[in-house]
């Protein structure tokens, strides 16, 4: 046996690290940093377990990548290997939930938790206005890679027959792309703008959008996208879509009808269009990934991080602090009305 040999019997092995992090839950969402000692440049991804650690039956896992740059939370690199998913709607308003994170490791070593665990217990988002669509089936379920565990809200039967009905949802997405490179989705004959940081969040690959057909150009302007599904059902098996209303021309509903010009101006804003006034809500933020309709069980690869916005009254641990998300998603629905009147 030769020296280098004798020497490396004596002092064993080399010893290699698994994954290093950490993981804060609250109501604004779920978010930590993530990081392979052994190969630090690297991004890993992160698995949130829900209701049980890795390995129990019971827990729902998704799947988030630590690619993201943190503000807080972290020093130095570590900031660069940021993660952060928004909450399952499901678990909102049903009690507490353990939720675990374990980094998984690039080299062979065990994928080591990150942290202690968190717990989950956030009430769920006010539904104010909207209406609803129907989504006809599973099969259109997964067509649009909806989420039963992620989007869904599990709300009251009054509260649905509560909401408007809008038009179903029969297909799966239809995405373009215009001249400019924007994307847009053909949606029940009106063109509506995806915004590059929501389109993940409703797992929609703008790859795949395709160029307008001829006769989809003169399609009118809807809405945006909504920052990220939400789904709604009752004790009935039908699942809907909670979406805003599409205003055609001459339309009736009022959150079409343009309130009335202010001599004093106060109803204008700075770039002097009009508010219009109206809108709805529900839902959190989201900026990236891809799911599948699993209620329970499973992995749910790249689910949609959180935003940086809160919900009013969080009786989470954790801690909560800032302006409530709905708030902000009901003023950024009254800009888009704004802008379409």
């Amino acid at each position: 046996m030769g020296l280098g040999a004798l020497l490396l019997a004596w002092a064993g092995p080399a010893h290699a690290a698994g994954p290093v992090g950490t993981l804060v839950v609250d109501c604004t969402g779920i978010q930590g940093w993530a990081q392979e000692p052994d190969m630090p440049e690297a991004l890993i991804d992160v698995h949130l377990y829900f209701n049980g650690p890795a390995g129990d039956p019971g827990a729902t896992a998704v799947v988030v990548t630590a690619n993201l740059e943190l503000a807080s939370g972290c020093m130095g690199a570590e900031c660069m290997h940021g993660y952060r998913s928004a909450l399952p709607m499901s678990l909102l308003g049903t009690g507490d939930h353990a939720v675990h994170a374990y980094g998984i490791d690039l080299t062979g070593d065990p994928n080591l938790e990150l942290g202690p665990a968190g717990v989950l217990s956030c009430p769920p988002p006010p539904l104010v206005g909207g209406e609803l669509r129907h989504v006809v089936s599973p099969e259109i379920l997964g067509a649009w890679q909806f989420s039963l565990f992620f989007d869904r809200l599990i709300v009251p039967d009054e509260t649905i027959s509560g909401l408007a009905v809008g038009p179903v949802v029969d297909g799966g997405p239809q995405l373009r792309v215009d001249e400019v490179g924007a994307a847009w989705l053909v949606d029940q004959g009106f063109r509506r703008a995806v915004p590059i940081e929501v389109a993940p969040a409703w797992r929609l690959d703008l790859a795949m959008a395709g160029a307008f057909l001829p006769e989809e150009l003169a399609l009118p302007h809807g809405t945006p996208l909504r920052p990220r599904p939400v789904l709604v059902q009752g004790t009935m098996p039908e699942v809907y879509l909670l979406d805003d209303h599409q205003c055609g021309v001459a339309d009736p509903d009022p959150s079409c009808v343009p309130e009335p010009a202010d001599d004093t101006g106060a109803g204008a804003s700075d770039d002097g269009s009009s508010d219009a006034g109206g809108g709805s809500s529900a839902g959190g933020g989201g900026e990236s990934g891809e799911g599948s309709s699993s209620a329970t069980g499973g992995v749910l690869t790249g689910l949609p991080p959180a935003r940086a916005d809160d919900t009013e009254g969080c009786t989470c641990r954790g801690g909560g602090h800032g302006p409530t998300w709905w708030l902000a998603l009901l003023l950024g629905v009254r800009a888009r009305r704004r802008r379409r009147s």
